[in-house]
């Protein structure tokens, strides 16, 4: 697939329309879906446009991840970049992620005013995955204090 001879729209969509064709077709595996053709997918039946969709969606597992894993020379992204995105894009929960990454934190305080270390002692404290333990502080002296 040569990224450099799509639209911007093309390469969203993961499809094009060729017009000699009158058809739309597969940016990764080249399937035409001309246009008033009825085809069937999975015991269902789509016209063009909505075939295709349906098509990449099954067939490809979707245009991300078809875009993620391509070796084109504008795929400039890390591998933890194109992790981040897909998980991103599986909607996972931020407690999702930080287990699939292995990272995270404990919240052992939450933010606060710490009085008994002063009247301006503001912090948090975490602990990581190893148990290791932070605290994260803003102690402004009285005199910057309004």
């Amino acid at each position: 697939m040569d990224y450099g001879k799509m639209t911007l729209d093309e390469i969203k969509k993961g499809y094009r329309y060729d017009k000699e064709k009158d058809a739309y077709l597969c940016n990764y595996c080249g399937q035409v879906f001309a246009i008033g053709q009825v085809s069937q997918i999975d015991g269902d039946f789509f016209m063009a446009e909505s075939a295709i969709i349906k098509h990449i969606r099954t067939a490809h597992n979707g245009n991300l991840v078809q875009l993620l894993s391509s070796e084109s020379k504008y795929n400039t992204l890390t591998p933890n970049q194109k992790d981040l995105l897909s998980m991103f894009y599986a909607k996972m929960s931020d407690k999702e992620m930080a287990r699939k990454l292995n990272i995270g934190a404990n919240i052992v305080h939450t933010p606060q005013v710490f009085l008994e270390y002063g009247p301006n002692y503001y912090a948090m404290f975490f602990k990581d995955l190893d148990g290791i333990k932070y605290e994260i502080v803003c102690n402004k002296p009285n005199s910057e204090v309004i």
